[in-house]
């Protein structure tokens, strides 16, 4: 006998696996909520165990992801809580960021969302976004403005208006970050 050997999956646990997958693709379960697995055994009246053993074959699959602390939930292609490979967190978090600054989405001069919103977007702790900033201070792209929080740099490399002072641009009077 070659291969790795299958381990033992409880019929009731292939039952709820089936059943979840069903939710899931008629839209019952949509891609945005997220269960605990305490709240999946009272919604489907399964012990703890058999949820478990579900979630891992269903994740196995590729169908949900789990993150410890928060839960469980479908996969989708326009999200996912998998950071690349390798990668720290806070360094994919301050990467997307920076990457709305030079594209545009957050432009020059104004603030970042607010510090509740980031957590939210990118379902991450305060101190992720906190530490995902840190970079982006020292290459100059973020300002602290004592009001507004953090404000896009109106004159980092890509911005069109890096010739002009701040308040030219009729920008916010920012002070630098400590």
């Amino acid at each position: 006998m070659s291969g790795r050997r299958r381990s033992y999956v409880p019929p009731q646990a292939r039952a709820l696996a089936a059943t979840l997958r069903v939710d899931i693709e008629s839209g019952a379960w949509k891609g945005d909520q997220v269960y605990t697995q305490v709240q999946l055994c009272a919604r489907y009246g399964a012990s703890e165990f058999h949820v478990y053993e579900a979630v891992r074959q269903l994740r196995a699959q590729g169908v949900v992801e789990t993150r410890s602390g928060v839960g469980v939930r479908p996969t989708s292609a326009d999200r996912s809580w998998t950071v690349p490979g390798g990668v720290r967190l806070a360094t994919h978090v301050g990467q997307v960021i920076r990457d709305r600054i030079t594209s545009r989405v957050y432009p020059a001069g104004e603030p970042l969302p607010p510090l509740r919103v980031l957590v939210r977007e990118f379902e991450v702790s305060r101190s992720v976004i906190w530490e995902s900033t840190k970079p982006l201070k020292a290459d100059g792209l973020l300002l602290r403005h004592p009001f507004l929080g953090y404000v896009v740099a109106a004159r980092h490399p890509d911005s069109p208006l890096a010739s002009q002072s701040p308040t030219e641009q009729g920008g916010p009077s920012c002070i630098p970050c400590p």
